[in-house]
């Protein structure tokens, strides 16, 4: 650091004027910092109120309502709200001049000069950056405010899609326990009847054994129905920021859609709105940011400052004795050390490289999952209407004729049983096309960050 000095003389004050000036100086500066340090801070706990999480009431059908909980109380949205409300104050903060410096320095030992001893000296300093470069400080934490913004897009997406997945497979887990329960109750009255006939007749074993076998099944897998509907409450409580075993009611059934969209406007949905796609654009254009400011290590900072020194009174008379001395100081760093400055440039330029193939990178993985969901969506949708208007009425069809011959004789107990499970298997078939149908949906609004269902 190179330092200027021009020291010129003060002005002929009493030694206790000087010294009352001194001290009202210290004492505004004083109460000028704290007013500074406490006006801004937030009375403590001003927040516990609006982040006290609301009691949800178990029992709810529709899906908004788990949605408007979840939007109120998922605590991995408020942490992110939270991080993108934090970067928002960053700019204003890397936009600023550092604090000047205040110095006071009292003497151990007099030092003389030729107009008297130097009791006490005061210095104040001030760091100047090069021109334009807290500026670009201030661009570059904006672009990571506005990462952290999309950041809660994402995750706020992130939560309604998984909300409405969830309450979707709740939903097939509902129609599965119901249809295990008919065919429980179905069995078990074939069982009775198969039973009831074999007392009668020795020749009925096998289908009594065949009764009960299928009747034991039935219950087995309305037991694996409950347990996993347990699961999936908990994974929904979960969702909502809810204790795991909060009840929860019957939901309502889901209305069917239609969705025309063509998979490539959606592929210029994801390439648009998607937030990961969008956060590594953003990406892209703060480390261009960070290289400019790289190249800032080529040019110099400069400093300010002034000092007062207070002079005592000299042993002999000498002309201006004991007059005090103000001195004004100005200083620049010499960057010299270029190897280290090109390094930095060279690490930033490789980062923008970096970011440009994580952008494409994050593009191309994107397009893929919309690609492999609608098509899976497709085949869902397809499935779900070819049992619904066909497989369902034709195995109802069967059954029916088939107990109308048991009732008369002509036909066997296993026949029966055998459309029973058809006819159970079908619609449980067509409540999982149909669940994935919808949960596809939701996911393909996820990836396109759009609204596909008007």
């Amino acid at each position: 650091m190179l330092s200027f000095n021009r020291v010129a003389k003060a002005e002929s004050w009493t030694r206790k004027g000087q010294w009352s000036a001194v001290m009202i100086f210290f004492m505004l500066t004083f109460f000028l910092l704290a007013g500074l340090a406490y006006g801004e801070s937030e009375p403590a706990g001003g927040d516990a109120k609006a982040g006290k999480a609301q009691v949800a009431e178990p029992g709810l059908l529709e899906l908004k309502d788990f949605l408007d909980i979840a939007l109120r109380q998922n605590p991995s949205l408020k942490a992110a709200r939270r991080h993108w409300k934090m970067k928002e104050y960053r700019p204003a903060r890397v936009r600023s001049l550092e604090d000047p410096v205040l110095k006071y320095t009292e003497a151990a030992r007099e030092v003389e000069t030729r107009l008297g001893p130097v009791d006490r000296t005061f210095s104040l300093n001030q760091k100047l950056p090069f021109p334009g470069k807290l500026r670009l400080k201030g661009s570059i934490a904006e672009k990571e405010a506005e990462i952290a913004r999309v950041a809660y897009e994402k995750i706020l997406r992130d939560l309604t899609a998984e909300v409405r997945k969830t309450y979707y497979e709740l939903y097939f887990v509902d129609m599965a326990v119901d249809l295990q329960e008919e065919n429980e109750a179905v069995l078990d009255y074939f069982a009775e009847i198969s039973r009831r006939n074999y007392g009668l007749d020795v020749s009925e074993l096998d289908e009594l054994v065949r009764a009960q076998r299928s009747s034991a099944k039935a219950t087995f897998s309305l037991y694996k129905a409950k347990d996993m509907r347990e699961t999936v409450v908990a994974r929904l409580n979960a969702l909502l920021d809810r204790a795991p075993d909060t009840e929860v009611g019957r939901l309502s059934e889901p209305d069917f859609i239609e969705l025309h969209t063509p998979v490539n406007e959606m592929y210029e949905m994801a390439a648009k709105n998607n937030e990961m796609v969008r956060m590594a654009g953003l990406r892209v254009e703060k480390s261009e940011l960070e290289k400019r400011l790289a190249g800032f290590a080529y040019k110099p900072n400069f400093s300010v400052g002034v000092n007062y020194a207070q002079i005592g009174l000299p042993p002999s008379v000498v002309k201006d004795g004991g007059s005090d001395a103000l001195s004004f100081s100005v200083g620049v760093s010499l960057p010299l050390w270029l190897g280290k400055n090109r390094a930095g440039v060279a690490e930033k330029r490789e980062l923008i490289n970096k970011s440009r193939f994580d952008k494409r990178a994050t593009l191309v993985q994107v397009k893929s999952l919309v690609d492999k969901v609608y098509y899976s969506m497709s085949t869902a949708k397809s499935i779900a209407q070819i049992y619904k208007k066909r497989f369902i009425p034709e195995a109802k069809d069967s059954m029916d004729f088939a107990e109308a011959r048991y009732k008369t004789g002509k036909e066997s107990l296993g026949r029966l049983l055998e459309t029973q499970s058809m006819w159970i298997d079908f619609r449980l078939l067509y409540y999982r096309a149909f669940t994935d149908y919808l949960k596809d949906i939701a996911e393909l609004e996820r990836l396109t960050a759009s609204e596909l269902i008007k």
